[in-house]
């Protein structure tokens, strides 16, 4: 389909108001490309020429068509006909996306924040082609940390149709006194394990999950929190960054090969197969994910996980310099045995990767065969 300035206006339908956004980024962009100043109405009947309708679906069937492979909402349809383009999203964000896919098709490109990194064709005469594609996204997830900061990065990580489902966090949402409660902490040689502090604070003590009273208060935490928010997917819930993880009649006899010491995985998929035992009977549907890195990486040996428990896999002290499939790194390819032996328990993973060089800011490094092979993997 060929669209000409003057001889046959574009315009847009907004259904609803909120679809504005969508609509203006698509104005703006086809006027930095042709010129053409296109108008912004509610009403297509009065329209000549090319319609582009933006909104949700307008059918049922459009609307089954769309959620058949995945209900994510991030969900997009485009069709273009003779006289008609139509851009459809399963939500707001869905909507934005089509229009971003349509951009791309027509040359857009958006390689960085803000205008030095936005590249923008210059054409005459608008071309797309006939087409009806449905995308849904290859990950329910899809953040860097850069969104939130700044304007022109809030648009360019929705550009690049980013967003979605997150969840993992640190700490168990209680607080306990190393000094008052001394029993609730975890213990080595005897003594309290270094860093005496409120487990709230970076790193420190440990706080005893096989203690009865700890469980009895994150459940109580986790039921608080629930009845404030009873849709809630994921409780975020698991120990704090750091080591001090001692050693308990919970773990079992399993040494972590990359920390030389024993994995505690055990124990905290019994303290949270123990949690959801309990807040289930309330809210069937509620999971638990926890940042599954450090002594608590290795999958169980002895305990069998809840199927909603959700290991977000944050492989933060694994080395960075080499890719999954690298024959001389042991440590990425021992990303694969942690990966494959959580799949065997039937657990469902999340992927918290370190795209940049931790260890050293000031190294230039790229991590650009990482990605090309380890996320067909993870995917």
């Amino acid at each position: 389909m060929t669209t000409k300035r003057r001889k046959r206006p574009l315009s847009f339908r907004l259904t609803p108001a909120t679809q504005l956004s969508a609509a203006d980024e698509l104005k703006t962009h086809i006027e930095a490309i042709s010129g053409a100043r296109i108008p912004i109405t509610g009403d297509d009947t009065k329209v000549n020429g090319v319609k582009t309708l933006i909104g949700p679906p307008l059918s049922n069937s459009s609307l089954n068509k769309m959620r058949k492979g995945s209900d994510d909402p991030a969900t997009f349809r485009i069709s273009v006909t003779n006289g008609t383009v139509q851009l459809m999203g399963l939500s707001d964000q869905g909507i934005l996306f089509a229009v971003y896919e349509l951009l791309e098709q027509l040359g857009v490109r958006w390689f960085v924040p803000g205008e030095i990194g936005t590249d923008i064709p210059q054409n005459s005469t608008i071309t797309v082609p006939h087409q009806d594609i449905i995308q849904h996204p290859g990950f329910a997830g899809r953040i860097l940390t850069l969104d939130g900061r700044g304007n022109n990065s809030q648009k360019w990580f929705r550009r690049m149709k980013m967003g979605g489902f997150n969840t993992g966090g640190l700490g168990l949402g209680i607080h306990a006194d190393p000094e008052t409660e001394p029993e609730l902490f975890m213990m080595g040689n005897n003594h309290r394990t270094k860093f005496a502090h409120v487990e709230r604070t970076s790193g420190g003590t440990k706080i005893k999950v096989s203690h009865p009273k700890v469980l009895q208060r994150v459940i109580e935490a986790c039921r608080k929190d629930l009845g404030k928010n009873p849709d809630t997917k994921y409780m975020s819930i698991g120990p704090k960054e750091g080591h001090g993880f001692g050693f308990d009649q919970w773990d079992a006899d399993d040494i972590d090969p990359l920390h030389g010491n024993v994995s505690v995985t055990d124990r905290y998929v019994k303290f949270f197969n123990l949690v959801l035992d309990d807040i289930q009977r309330d809210y069937p549907n509620v999971g638990l994910s926890f940042y599954c890195y450090s002594q608590h990486m290795r999958p169980p040996v002895r305990e069998k996980p809840n199927s909603k428990i959700l290991p977000v896999l944050a492989p933060i002290d694994i080395c960075r310099l080499h890719d999954i499939d690298n024959p001389h790194c042991w440590e990425r390819q021992y990303i694969k045995k942690i990966i494959e032996g959580w799949k065997a328990l039937d657990v469902k993973m999340m992927y918290r990767g370190y795209l940049f060089n931790l260890a050293d800011h000031g190294l230039p490094f790229s991590m650009i065969q990482q990605v090309r092979r380890e996320y067909p993997y993870y995917h």
